[in-house]
């Protein structure tokens, strides 16, 4: 099934290995047998240099590009099927990753999560970015736990690193185009080639059109929970001598998108609220609203790497600009009463620039070192509310908000030899994030309630990560680490007058193994972690808005497996396995909310202390084979199947909300011609037509849901030419 390894800390796996003692299975790992299939070895830049994924002592899941393929993954919120302890929150079309029970869904502007995304090495300023098509993508790293020295910005959960291909001088391109149920049209572009002896480029395009409805708006008649979006993307890349080089990327993007906006209320009976006027329950799929949700999305960057090697190190200059803006309107109750409308204009744009040296790889101590700037500006152009719970102000209230970010930081990370096979791993980072936010609330009569104001805050703040590793055989790497990791502090705009809420800091202990077995055809990693987390980040919902507050503490415990074998010369398995315990220690001002009379929900304040911290299921399995047949004729037949199981899980720190445990099942076939040139592919997912929630809120008119996606299934046509 390609390679997909998730990394992680080890209990003793390798004695464990086919109840053998340890001395004979690491004689099993050093056989010099002759092997044509083995487990395909990854290269990944967790430390920020090249490196072998086994050698690397930090939980990571990486995926190749034939992984992204065969598992059919085209989008970031993808990855959780098949990255044990990833999960994603979401909220109207703002989407966050959340690793190991840490993370935050925050739908405003400015709103960065605890887990970070990067594409190319570029921090992605806004959680909609999050929202965007796979095509020309390499590689995916998901690192697991703090990330506070070499990558710094709110990583106190971890980062998802997105690689994309390089260009090449060989011209070759690949193009596909597929249907699939609910009438969708997908079809895909990558060419690269050279322009001249030292100038090479590439192009991506990226097309997806799902014209009708997992369901419909009963009221207008007209269909929910249906997308469309276009993407480009294209890389240059200039050879300017032996020693130089200068990467320019670009990329565009639009969504037009209702799946995150089309919000459901619950039926009644249960233990969510129900919306006001306990209006009918339309069914899973079905809204009934008197407005039809609206939204779109728009997105451009540029950036430019320059590398150089001086022979005692090598410099790399990343610059990076992003520029996003979004429209959204939805009632925040699936009811024909207008009580709460949202029209969100929101823009945004970042500047950012690193500077790093990397020691030379043959160098004995390994080494990073860099400077980084950031500057980003968020807005709402305007917010405007209207409906019933804005009575008697005239109906409505208009929010202009903006905030600036502004960070600074230095690190640097070395690793060295202290014994034969034994390496020690020590880094700092030193940040000073700056937060300026200004907010002008106007209501009917252009009055200023109190709801307005402008505050400035500097949030300081040194991590730093502390590792140790070592070779007990060729394939057989221990490692055990501290990292502390945090995320800066920030403002309120629905309550600007209210002091900031203070940063959130995550000390992470982890001992983990990596090991490949049979001569690379077992490939079998193992972790187990400790977290103390403190002064948590928390989000609740209030009329029209999201609040921030802070828990006191948080601890989280958990154990990951993961396995990759060659059973046959045709047959791969793969396998992760994630176990997570993370509970509030203290949280006495939680806020809660409890039916009211007619619909809604009215506001309490109760003790979370012992609650489970949301998006933080007990277990999470995923197990995937990939057959492949030769014809004898040329041709080729390969078959994939891969299940996924994600536990039960909380949405909220009160307990209350939930998404029951899901089984997802998902397939394709993929018939390959002699010549390589051409490729179908017949596909599945959700083939047990699971019902489950894309995410679910705690609302005070009601709590709502947004569903998943039901069964779908298509074909794809693919052509591929050059190498």
């Amino acid at each position: 099934m390609g390679s997909r390894t998730s990394v992680s800390i080890a209990l003793g796996v390798a004695g464990l290995y086919c109840g053998l003692p340890i001395s004979s299975v690491l004689a099993v790992s050093g056989s010099d047998t002759e092997s044509t299939d083995q487990v395909e070895e990854i290269v990944v830049t967790a430390q920020k240099r090249s490196e072998n994924l086994q050698a690397v002592p930090i939980s990571v899941t990486a995926f190749t590009a034939n992984t992204i393929k065969e598992l059919g993954l085209s989008a970031p919120t993808d990855l959780a099927i098949a990255t044990p302890g990833l999960s994603f929150g979401q909220e109207a079309n703002d989407v966050s990753p959340y690793i190991r029970g840490i993370g935050e869904t925050q739908a405003v502007p400015g709103a960065e999560g605890a887990v970070a995304l990067y594409v190319d090495g570029v921090y992605q300023t806004d959680l909609d970015s999050g929202i965007f098509g796979f095509n020309n993508v390499d590689r995916i790293e998901v690192l697991k736990g703090p990330q506070g020295t070499l990558f710094g910005r709110n990583t106190a959960g971890g980062l998802i690193n997105i690689i994309t291909k390089d260009p090449t001088t060989t011209p070759s391109a690949d193009f596909d185009v597929g249907y699939a149920n609910y009438n969708t049209v997908d079809s895909n572009f990558y060419g690269t080639t050279g322009v001249t002896d030292n100038l090479s480029a590439n192009l991506a395009l990226h097309y997806h059109d799902q014209m009708d409805g997992w369901g419909h708006n009963i009221h207008t008649g007209n269909d929910a929970y249906k997308n469309r979006d276009i993407a480009a993307r294209s890389k240059w890349l200039l050879e300017i001598s032996d020693d130089t080089k200068l990467t320019v990327a670009g990329d565009f993007s639009r969504a037009d998108d209702s799946m995150g906006s089309d919000v459901h209320g619950f039926p009644p009976g249960g233990v969510a609220t129900t919306p006001l006027g306990n209006p009918p329950y339309p069914g899973f799929y079905n809204i009934d609203s008197y407005v039809d949700p609206d939204s779109h999305q728009t997105q451009w960057s540029l950036s430019a790497k320059l590398e150089h090697d001086f022979g005692w190190a090598i410099f790399k200059s990343l610059t990076a600009y992003q520029d996003f803006s979004s429209y959204l309107l939805f009632s925040q109750t699936d009811t024909l009463l207008n009580v709460l409308t949202a029209d969100i204009n929101e823009d945004a744009n970042s500047y950012s620039q690193e500077f790093q040296l990397v020691s030379p790889r043959d160098a004995t101590i390994q080494w990073v070192a860099g400077l980084f700037y950031y500057d980003a500006h968020s807005k709402y152009d305007p917010l405007t509310f209207t409906g019933g719970a804005f009575e008697p102000g005239g109906g409505y209230e208009i929010v202009e908000a903006d905030e600036d970010t502004t960070s600074y930081a230095a690190y640097g990370q070395a690793t060295a030899p202290i014994a034969t096979d034994t390496n020690i791993t020590v880094g700092l980072r030193y940040t000073l994030d700056r937060q300026h936010s200004q907010v002008v609330t106007t209501d009917a009569f252009g009055i200023e309630p109190q709801n307005s104001g402008t505050q400035v805050k500097k949030f300081p703040k040194m991590t730093w990560r502390i590792a140790l590793d070592h070779r007990f055989a060729d394939n057989v790497m221990a490692y055990i680490s501290y990292n502390r990791g945090f995320k800066s502090g920030g403002f309120n705009f629905i309550a600007p007058n209210e002091p900031a809420y203070r940063p959130e800091v995550l000390d992470a202990y982890e001992i983990g193994v990596k090991t490949e077995w049979l001569n690379k055809r077992l490939r079998l990693n193992a972790s187990a972690f400790d977290y103390e987390f403190s002064q948590v980040q928390v989000e609740y919902n209030v009329t029209g808005a999201t609040i921030f507050t802070n828990a006191a503490s948080a601890t989280v415990h958990g154990a990951e497996a993961q396995l990759d074998a060659v059973l046959l010369n045709n047959l791969t398995l793969t396998g992760g396995l994630s176990y997570l315990d993370a509970t509030y220690d203290s949280y006495k001002g939680c806020p809660g909310e409890a039916q009211a009379l007619g619909g809604g929900s009215i506001a309490t304040v109760i003790d979370c202390t012992g609650h489970t911290l949301p998006h933080s299921p007990k277990f999470q399995i995923d197990v995937g084979v990939e057959y492949l047949i030769d014809s004898g004729r040329g041709d080729q037949f390969k078959a994939n199947l891969h299940y996924s199981f994600n536990g039960k899980y909380f949405v909220d720190p009160e307990n209350r909300l939930f998404d029951t445990s899901t089984h997802l099942l998902s397939s394709s076939v993929t018939w390959t011609s002699p010549n390589g040139i051409w490729d179908v592919t017949a596909w599945a997912r959700n083939m047990l037509n699971q019902r489950y929630y894309l995410y679910a809120l705690a609302y005070p008119t009601g709590d709502v849901y947004v569903p998943a996606a039901p069964a779908t299934f298509g074909v794809k046509l693919g052509v591929h030419f050059g190498s």
